[in-house]
This record gives C-alpha cells, sequence and structure tokens, in this order.
C-alpha cells in the first residue's frame, strides 16, 4: 500500500477550485422539404448535420407526407447538411454549407432549406474495335424516345455516366464528330441505377489531310492508304489507284483504300480503323507525274479522330532578275525581294537576284529599300519562262525637320502634321505626316516641288508662323540634304503702381497673359524691386493682360476722378494686337480693395464699415460669385436678408484679405397653410424628414396665428428644412379629417406650398362579434383610401367603433382570434358570426410522466403547411385552426429518445384531437469550467468530446462569459477524450478520458495557464509501505474532490527538491523544502527546450536505514506542464526492524 502526499500553494488551490453555473441555451433549427417531381419515399431519406471534420451531429427521417425534416442545433458554428439517400438517387443541391451565427444564416432566420430529387444514374462504356486503348474526351448523349438530346457528357477512360435521369425509355448514341460508330444502346430506367451491359463500339476515326495547290498543281490527286496486317478501313474506294505508287521500304503494309483530294485540296478518310498506316499522295494526268514532299506520311489511330498538319506539295524550277535606277541605268545593292508578299532574298552589288523552286503560275515580285520605291512586277510562270523583266526606281525619298517651339494648346488634340510639295509643271500634290519630334521623309517622284509645312487653321488664328513659309525642292537621282522649318516668336512687357509703392501690395499681385480662343498662357509675379513684367515667345495675335490680386482693385492707366467708396467693379485688364514686332508699356493702377462673396442662393447684402457706419451700401446678390471694391482699408461688416437661414448671420472682412467669402444657406423656409371651418382647433401637423429618424417634429395649431377667411379660419406655418430634405407634412386631428391627407416636398429652395390643407368632419363605423366575444381583432382599411387602417380589438359586449372616416365605401374589415373561425354575417358588413376552429394538443412528458419542457415539436401536413414549437413548462402547446387532413408530427430534443418517435394524425374540422409523446433520457452531458490560474473564467474555448470506440461520435460546445461549458449528446457506455482547443493557451490537463454512464459528468474542469509561453514544473514523492507505521497522514476532502496527504516523518522531514541547469549543476536554479509534504512546483522558467535536472537532496544520514541514492532525473522545458515523480522507499535496517 502506498501513500500519495499532495500539497498546492493558495493560488492553485483557488484556480482549481469548481463553481457551478446554470447556462440559459438557445435552440436553432434547420429545416426544410425534400421535393421530388416524381414519386419517391421519402423514409428512405436520412438528413445529417456533419461538423467542418465530417463527424456526425445529428440526424433525422424526412416525413412521408411531403419530405418536410427538421434538425435542432445547440452550438452556433460551422456545420455541413447532407442527404443519405439509397445509392444513385441525386439531390441538388449535393449539400449545403452553413455557418450558425444566430442572426444571418438560414436557420437562424427560419429559412427552408430545401433539397430537389433529381434522378438516378445510368452508366456504361464506349469501346474501340480491335483497340485496348480506354477512350476518353468522347462526347455521348443520352436522347429519350422522342429522339430529343436532354443530355451529353464525355467519357472517361472507356466509361460514361449520365446522372441525373428520371425514369424512361431512352437511347445512347456517341455524338462526336469524325467517330465511326457501330452501334447505339436503348434502355428503360425504372426505379434504381442503371449499368448497360453491352458497350458501345467505335469501328474506326476519320482521318484528315491537306494538299497545297500552287501553280504546279491545280487539283485532281487521289490519296492511298496502306494499312499494316489487322488494321482495317472502310467507306473508300477499293479499286485500284491509278499510276505508280511506289510503297517505303521496310513497310509490310497491304492496300487498304483511296480517296479523290476534293476541290478544296482536303482529303477525308471517314473510316480508319485502331493501327499504324501510311498515305501516298499520286497524280496521273496525260502521262504527266508530280513529285510530292513529302513523298507518304505515317498515321497512327488511337482512340480519336486524326487531322495531319503536314501538307503534301509538288516543287519548280528558279530563275534571275534586276533592279536598276532607270532602264539603261546600274543596279542598286541591298534591295530586298519578295515573291507574293514573302522574303526570299536581297540585291548583290550589281542589283541581281535569284528565285528558286518556282511553280507554274502568276508572280508578284517586289522590290523594298527605306529610301526607294519601286513598282511590282507580275507575270505568268511557265516551264517555257526564262527571265524577269527589270525593276525601276519610281520614287526617291526626300526628309526633313520642322522646329515648333510654342503651340495653342487646343493643337496637342489635333491630327498628325502634314508636309506638302505641289508639283511644279503637273501641279500634283504629295503630303506625309510628321511625326511627334517634327520629323518627315516624303517618297517623290522625278521632278520640281514647291514644299510647305501645314500650319492647322485654329493655329493659323492663334497666330502660328514659321520660316521659310515655302521652299522648293529638285528631285533627280538621289535624295536632297534635310530641310528645316522653324517658328516665329514676340514679347509683352509692362508695369505695376501700387498704393504708396507698398511691398505688400507688390508680393501679392501676379500678371496674367490669356489669348482669346485659348485661355491662359503664362503668370509672372511681380516684386517691388522690381515692379515690370515681361512675357516672352508669345504668338502673333490679340492678347488679354490682367493682374491676378484678389485682395486689390486695379485701373488701367490712371486712377478715376468719379471713385465711389463702395461699388461693384471688375479687376483691371488691357488688351493688346501682337502683328510683326513686341508690344510694350502696358501699365496698371491700384485704385482699392476687393470684397469677394460666394452665395448659393439669391439675397439682399448690406455692406457696412465697421469703423464708419456712415460707409454703407446695399446690393442684391445672385446665385453666384459677386465682386465689390472698397476704397478705404479697414474692417467691414456683410449682412445677408432672405427666406433663408444662412450658416452664419454676419460676415466680417478685413481689406488686405485673400479669401472668398461664403453665404451659404442652409435651410430654406416651407411655408404652408391649415384652414378650419371654425376657430380655434386643436390639431397638430407632424412632420417627417428622410434625414432623420423618429420621433417626427411636431407643430401645434396653437404656436401659430391664426387669421380669418372666406371658407373659416386659417393657421400659417412655415418649417425650415435642409437643402435636398424630403417632408412629409400630415395634419391630425380627433375630430376633424383633412383635405389632402398629407403633402410631400423635396426642397431645394425657399417654397410655399400653394395647396392649403382643409379639414373636415368625419365619419364613424360600428361593428359587432355574435356571440359577443372580447378580444376579437378588427382590423380596418379602405380600398379606396390606402393611407385608413385601424387595429382594434371588441370589448366585452363584442363591439367596436371605428373613426373618423371621410367615408363608409369600399371598407375592408377582418376580425381574428385564435382557436376561432369569424364569419360576416350576409347582408351585415362589419357584424361577424365566431365558432370554435379544430384544434391538435400535443403534450410531451418523461418515462415518470412528468412534463418535458422546450421539446421541440415539428408538425407538416400537405404540400406546404409547417409549424416547428417548443413546448412550455407544462410539456404542451395546442395549435388552432387546421385545415381537415393528415398531419406528420415528430418530437426533438437533444438526449432523449421518444416513444413515439413520430405519429400521423388525422384531423376533424371543428374537433380536438390529442397526441402523446413519452420521452426517455439516451444520452448525457458532461459540464465545467476553464479558468485561468488566477481563477477568472477563460470565454469562447470550444470544449470537444470524441469517442474512438463509439464511432468517432463527436460533440463539443464553448464556454460561457463565466467559463462555463455543457457538452450534450454523449452516449452512454462510450468513452471520450475531452479537449479544449485554444492554440494561444496552455491547458492543463490537455485532455481527460471518461466513460459515460446514465448520470450527467460534472465538474470536469480545465486550467489555463500563463498565456506567456512558459513551462510549470510539478512533482510529488512516493512513500513507500515499508515506513507506514512511522507515518501520521491526514485525509482531507475538499469541495473539489482532490485529497490532500499532509505527513510529519523522519524521511521527508530533511528532504528538498532542487532544480538545475544542465550546463551549471553546481548552481541550482530553485530549491523547495519539502516539509512535511510531498508536492513541490517550482516557478515557471521559460518555454525555451532548455534541460533541467530535477533531484532529491537531504541533509539528514538516515542512520536507522541501509543505504541509499537520492533519486534524480531530467526534464526539457518544450510543454506547458512537467511532472516528476520520485520513488523514495529506503529500507530499516534489520537489526533495527
Amino acid at each position: 500500500m502506498s501513500c500519495k502526499l499532495i500539497i498546492f500553494n493558495l493560488t492553485l488551490l483557488q484556480a482549481l477550485l469548481q463553481i457551478c453555473a446554470a447556462s440559459n441555451e438557445v435552440v436553432f433549427t434547420c429545416g426544410g422539404f425534400v421535393r421530388s417531381n416524381v414519386s419517391i419515399d421519402f423514409k428512405k431519406i436520412m438528413v445529417k448535420m456533419l461538423t467542418p471534420e465530417g463527424n456526425m451531429k445529428y440526424q433525422t427521417t424526412c416525413a412521408p407526407t411531403n419530405g418536410y425534416y427538421l434538425i435542432p442545433v445547440y452550438v452556433k458554428g460551422n456545420y455541413k447538411l447532407k442527404l443519405s439517400a439509397p445509392e444513385g438517387w441525386n439531390f441538388a443541391p449535393d449539400h449545403v454549407n452553413l455557418n450558425i451565427d444566430g442572426l444571418t444564416d438560414p436557420c437562424s432566420k427560419h429559412e427552408d432549406i430545401n433539397f430537389l430529387f433529381l434522378g438516378f444514374s445510368v452508366t456504361g462504356k464506349v469501346k474501340v474495335l480491335n483497340s485496348p486503348a480506354e477512350i476518353t474526351d468522347c462526347t455521348v448523349s443520352l436522347m429519350n424516345s422522342a429522339k430529343e438530346v436532354i443530355e451529353s457528357t464525355q467519357v472517361n477512360y472507356g466509361v460514361f455516366e449520365f446522372s441525373p435521369v428520371l425514369p424512361g425509355n431512352y437511347t445512347v448514341v456517341v455524338s462526336e464528330e469524325g467517330f465511326c460508330i457501330k452501334n447505339s444502346i436503348s434502355f428503360a430506367l425504372s426505379d434504381s441505377n442503371l449499368a448497360l451491359k453491352e458497350p458501345i463500339e467505335i469501328q474506326g476515326f476519320l482521318v484528315t489531310g491537306f494538299m497545297e495547290q500552287n501553280e504546279i498543281y491545280n487539283g485532281g490527286a487521289e490519296i492511298v492508304l496502306y494499312s499494316e496486317p489487322g488494321a482495317t478501313a472502310s467507306n473508300c474506294d477499293v479499286s485500284a489507284a491509278k499510276g505508280i505508287v511506289l510503297i517505303p521500304e521496310n513497310y509490310k503494309y497491304q492496300y487498304s483504300c483511296k480517296i479523290l483530294v476534293d476541290s478544296t485540296n482536303v482529303y477525308r478518310l471517314p473510316c480508319v480503323g485502331f493501327g499504324n498506316h501510311i498515305l501516298i499522295p499520286t497524280y496521273y494526268h496525260s502521262s504527266l507525274t508530280l513529285e510530292w514532299l513529302p513523298k507518304f506520311v505515317s498515321v497512327v489511330v488511337k482512340d480519336r479522330p486524326v487531322v495531319l498538319q503536314e501538307k503534301f506539295k509538288a516543287v519548280g524550277f528558279s530563275l534571275t532578275g534586276k533592279v536598276l535606277w532607270t532602264s539603261l541605268g546600274d543596279g542598286i545593292n541591298g534591295v530586298d525581294i519578295y515573291v507574293n508578299n514573302k522574303f526570299v532574298t536581297r540585291t548583290n552589288e550589281r542589283g541581281m537576284y535569284t528565285l528558286s523552286e518556282i511553280m507554274h503560275g502568276t508572280l508578284t515580285i517586289q522590290a523594298k529599300r527605306n529610301d526607294l520605291q519601286f513598282e511590282d512586277i507580275r507575270f505568268s510562270f511557265s516551264a517555257q519562262t526564262n527571265s524577269i523583266p527589270p525593276i525601276i526606281v519610281t520614287k526617291i525619298q526626300q526628309c526633313g525637320q520642322i522646329f515648333l517651339k510654342k503651340l495653342p494648346k487646343s493643337g496637342e488634340q489635333k491630327s498628325r502634321r502634314t508636309f506638302i510639295c505641289n508639283h511644279v509643271n503637273n501641279k500634283t500634290v504629295l503630303t506625309t505626316g510628321i511625326d511627334q519630334n517634327g520629323k518627315f521623309c516624303i517618297m517623290l517622284p522625278r521632278g520640281q516641288y514647291i514644299c510647305e509645312v501645314e500650319i492647322f487653321n485654329f493655329e493659323k488664328q492663334a497666330g502660328v508662323k514659321v520660316m521659310p513659309d515655302r521652299l522648293k525642292i529638285v528631285v533627280r537621282n538621289q535624295p536632297l540634304p534635310d530641310v528645316e522649318f522653324r517658328q516665329s516668336l514676340y514679347k509683352i512687357s509692362g508695369r505695376i503702381y501700387c498704393f504708396f509703392d507698398s511691398g505688400d501690395c507688390f508680393d501679392s499681385v501676379i500678371v496674367k497673359v490669356e489669348k482669346f480662343g485659348v485661355g491662359e498662357l503664362s503668370r509672372i509675379v511681380v516684386k517691388a524691386e522690381f515692379p515690370n513684367f515681361e512675357f516672352f515667345d508669345m504668338l502673333p495675335g490679340k492678347y488679354n493682360v490682367k493682374l491676378e490680386a484678389e485682395q486689390f482693385c486695379w485701373a488701367v492707366d490712371k486712377i478715376p476722378n468719379d471713385q465711389k467708396v463702395i461699388w461693384r467693379r471688375e479687376n483691371g485688364r488691357r488688351l493688346v494686337n501682337i502683328d510683326s514686332q513686341d508690344v510694350e508699356n502696358i501699365t496698371f493702377y491700384q485704385i482699392g480693395y476687393t470684397i469677394k462673396l460666394k452665395s448659393n442662393y439669391n439675397a439682399k447684402l448690406k455692406i457696412v464699415s465697421i469703423e464708419n457706419a456712415n460707409i454703407f451700401a446695399s446690393f442684391d446678390i445672385a446665385e453666384t460669385l459677386s465682386t465689390f471694391c472698397v476704397s478705404k482699408s479697414g474692417s467691414y461688416k456683410l449682412h445677408a436678408e432672405s427666406c433663408h437661414i444662412f450658416n452664419e448671420d454676419a460676415l466680417i472682412y478685413n481689406t488686405g484679405q485673400i479669401v472668398t467669402l461664403h453665404l451659404e444657406a442652409v435651410k430654406h423656409g416651407v411655408d404652408f397653410k391649415i384652414i378650419t371651418p371654425k376657430p380655434d382647433v386643436d390639431f397638430t401637423v407632424n412632420i417627417k424628414s428622410n434625414l432623420f429618424n423618429d420621433p417626427s417634429v411636431v407643430l401645434l395649431s396653437s404656436a401659430v396665428e391664426q387669421y380669418p377667411v372666406k371658407d373659416g379660419h386659417e393657421y400659417r406655418f412655415r418649417y425650415f428644412a435642409e437643402t435636398n430634405e424630403k417632408i412629409h407634412i400630415q395634419p391630425a386631428s380627433n375630430s376633424f379629417l383633412f383635405t389632402p391627407v398629407s403633402q410631400t416636398v423635396v426642397v431645394l429652395n425657399c417654397t410655399e406650398i400653394a395647396q392649403p390643407f382643409v379639414a373636415s368632419a368625419g365619419e364613424y363605423f360600428k361593428g359587432s362579434v355574435s356571440p359577443k366575444l372580447e378580444g376579437v381583432v378588427i382590423t380596418v382599411s379602405q380600398l379606396t383610401d390606402p393611407t385608413v387602417h385601424f387595429t382594434l380589438v371588441t370589448n366585452a359586449n363584442g363591439d367596436y367603433v371605428v373613426g373618423p372616416l371621410r367615408s363608409l365605401e369600399s371598407l375592408q374589415i377582418k376580425a381574428e382570434l385564435p382557436g376561432y373561425g369569424l364569419e360576416h354575417i350576409q347582408g351585415k358588413y362589419g357584424h361577424f358570426t365566431a365558432y370554435k376552429l379544430s384544434q391538435l394538443y400535443i403534450q410531451v412528458v418523461d418515462d415518470n410522466m412528468g412534463p418535458l419542457q422546450d421539446v421541440l415539436v415539428s408538425v407538416t401536413g400537405g404540400s406546404q403547411y409547417k409549424s416547428n414549437n417548443l413546448t412550455n413548462e407544462r410539456g404542451n402547446f395546442t395549435l388552432f385552426g387546421l385545415m381537415p387532413g393528415s398531419y406528420y408530427v415528430q418530437s426533438i430534443l437533444k438526449e432523449f429518445s421518444f416513444e413515439p418517435s413520430s405519429q400521423v394524425v388525422h384531423i376533424e374540422e371543428a374537433k380536438k384531437s390529442e397526441v402523446l409523446f413519452v420521452g426517455r433520457r439516451v444520452a448525457f452531458s458532461c459540464s465545467g469550467f476553464v479558468r485561468f490560474l488566477a481563477g477568472h473564467p477563460v470565454p469562447e474555448v470550444k470544449v470537444e468530446a470524441v469517442s474512438e470506440n463509439c464511432d468517432q461520435h463527436q460533440e463539443e460546445a464553448l464556454t460561457d462569459e463565466k467559463g462555463f461549458y455543457r457538452i450534450r449528446g454523449l452516449l452512454m457506455n462510450c468513452q471520450y477524450t475531452i479537449e479544449c482547443s485554444k492554440q494561444a493557451l496552455n491547458i492543463y490537463p490537455e485532455f481527460i478520458n471518461q466513460t459515460i454512464g446514465q448520470m450527467d459528468l460534472v465538474d470536469v474542469d480545465f486550467t489555463a495557464l500563463s498565456e506567456e509561453m512558459v513551462s510549470t514544473i510539478i512533482g510529488r514523492v512516493e512513500c513507500s509501505s515499508a515506513v507506514l507505521p512511522t507515518l501520521r497522514v491526514l485525509i482531507l476532502c475538499l469541495a473539489f474532490s482532490l485529497y490532500f496527504c499532509i505527513c510529519s516523518f523522519i524521511i521527508l522531514f530533511s528532504v528538498q527538491a532542487a532544480l538545475y541547469k544542465k550546463d551549471s549543476s553546481e548552481h541550482p536554479v530553485s530549491r523547495i523544502h519539502l516539509e512535511g509534504g510531498s508536492l513541490f512546483i517550482f516557478p515557471n522558467v521559460p518555454m525555451d527546450n532548455t534541460t533541467y535536472l530535477v533531484k532529491l537532496e537531504s541533509s539528514s544520514s538516515f542512520a536507522e536505514f541501509e543505504p541509499f541514492h537520492l533519486p534524480e532525473v531530467q526534464i526539457v522545458a518544450n510543454k506547458a506542464v512537467a511532472t516528476v515523480v520520485f520513488n523514495f522507499h529506503p529500507k530499516v535496517k534489520m537489526d533495527e526492524a
């Protein structure tokens, strides 16, 4: 017998205490229908809920009447919904992935997840005759009895499959072009998969090749097919070939057939069987035989049609030609020669070239060199042709460049500029494009030309000129040197005069030059030390020279004598015209300070001097930028008067500021009127805005003035709204109705609603329910007025009153009360007769006949009806008003099975039906806490239980905010491995193995160690039974079900545990005195794979015992918790025993 001694410090004791907690669970339901367009047995279909790892969480059957299913989900997370049905049954979708989060997924939103039965599968084979090859990528088609193709699929390794297929009569055919098919397969499909016994056989394949037509060959050739022994061909001419056909050596092939090349120079052998073949071209006509390249082509036919890319081609002769400056001139070196647009050779120093392998027919010969141009030669070639006509130069290249320094901006968007040459004698005009660098080249025939650079009209209007404007060019037998064209430009200059030659003024002035029709060209900042300005490289034309100094006002030439204090004025500007010389001596004079104001609406503006109130002026401003000038420096106040509410009541401007004041209307007045038939009517006006949520703005009639008018009394309202705000105005009263009922306005400006609201008295409607029935819900609407909607209940006498209403016509009145049917009394609209409906009462109890709460009960019937409800604390609920018929009822509660598992109930009109389910506990739960060592909870940790001996059955749960978890649905007699999954934490223990009996497991707790990467080393000392008489052991049973052994005896009294690093065993990391207890816990060490030595030490000699060695062990710090057990069993000396 041994004694295990355990001592914990207070921190670890606190971490291991168990706290019982209750958790309110939310049950989600995933449900829907399995649909089918043909009759199937729904009882053969199972609906399974799987985890992402493929472990089954729950399974259920479908309702036999309409295929409805329902699955409860107790834990949020990721799942897969999948159907399990007999082999060959196909559904869409195949599965549904779910992320149940309680908000957005179909289960949380109570949406149906439906599956559609598609049909069965049909498989078969396709075989190539005399071939072991398994054909792939071949298309086969499935046809119905009407010979219509309903599906096509690909053959893979000789096998094809059609899925899904509904019952019926079908035929399978190969629908691949180029396949020579021997047979097709017809069959009948009833109620299961079908594997076709007979294969579809392919007799051969199409072999296609090409002939290259040229002047030598122009049709009429035949292709002869020779095949190896055993290989076959059909559907071709088997008569003997014309002419002599030579079979290549080493080919022991037999003649199969021949085929004529068609008019498009294509030959097609429609049915060539599996094996090796050769194709030989032959042509025989009037004793003329052509030679071909290649002489033959080998063909290997396996499992698909063959298209031969190598063409058969006839070959021929060679000729020599010349390229010359003139017909009697010298030859030209380096000219590229093309035949029918294909490069073949280049001329030598004498201008000679040679053409090889020329075929009969018409040839086009082209000569090309970058700086020369030639005419093409076209002639007919035959065996009698012995020369080629010479090629003569027709044009010589002339190049040049135009230098344009400054162009109008719009010129960048125009097409390419051209270089134009006019022939002096025959007036021929030749042109070429000029590239973006101004360079050009043009091919010119021999002669004299007058040439010029194109200047666009808009450039001419902008004043663009070049020199020379025209140039004479003479072209003989060699190009002229490059020519150049350059642009002419001018200068604009002037001076600025400021008040008192102020340096601040000068430093703020910018002079701009704008050209009419073009826009701004340039700008200069003027300095006090140099108040002059100059603009260079200006094109001829009209210019606007103006100042950009927003805080100042300017005049041209001199200060006006009639200057006002405050006035509207534009800044100074000067118009100039450049013809053929520079423009100089332009002047500007400062005359005041600028106020710039931007308003987004019209208003009346008043400007007042803050220093002198007598200086003021008023202006009407528009929805634009307004500019004013003041001749006196200082501060000015600007105030606007309008029906708008502006962002500021008044604006302040200080002279010299570079700023544009903004007067922005943030709200606009909306005026409307309400007319009542008498004075002092109590009503409200509700204004609902699209910019704000409830509550609406409410205006009271008592808050505005009323005025007598012809038809009664008028109330005038003004409401301020933001730009683009949409407001809905609706007056309301307990005694009056209003016309119109409401009006909607989108506010863009100050608005007055032309149509007033007019109040008038309403009507009332009275109705009843018989026999007297209180609490019936009455809903009233009106077809002619969609705004009318009332909901009220009957009183104790079954009566109700609706109003005020504009009229009692077209009323729609409905009455509802659960458990009752209500019908209108004929001839008395709005009066109802009540009668009781049919009821279905469902009771769920346990095997002790006690009520079971929160059982999910599913009721389905007909083709669409479904109802999912949880039982109350009494274990029941009632459904009212079911239509007569049969209903499928199923009860679901995790950890319970029910007897019966489901029932079919027949509902009769106005009668009550009852259903009883008895539940028996078949599974149990495991619960506990996950906490840190310090005792605080660890939430959102997944705790998982997996049983290997019970088909990998898996359940899981998440800890709540208190760290509590409960895993439900664990099966009896199954051993589970329970563990936490939280990668960022070190969980102890790593796992717990538990076998489920007939009760719940509680207090299965886990401790999360420090989130830092550290190792905790824990150990204990076990003593031998030989020393038990000397020990006094106290066993304490605490609330957390752990036992402590506290010892005081002579062995452990002087024993201590020590921890050393492996490389420094002389210096312990930590030492713990056991002092009567066997458990020791060292302070945490880094989890860095360091090796430590743990051993026992003693200062006592233990004279009464035989000699012994104190144990020691090595530990590597590579995991969260490392444990050490020392077996210390010294033997007592025999003479002292």
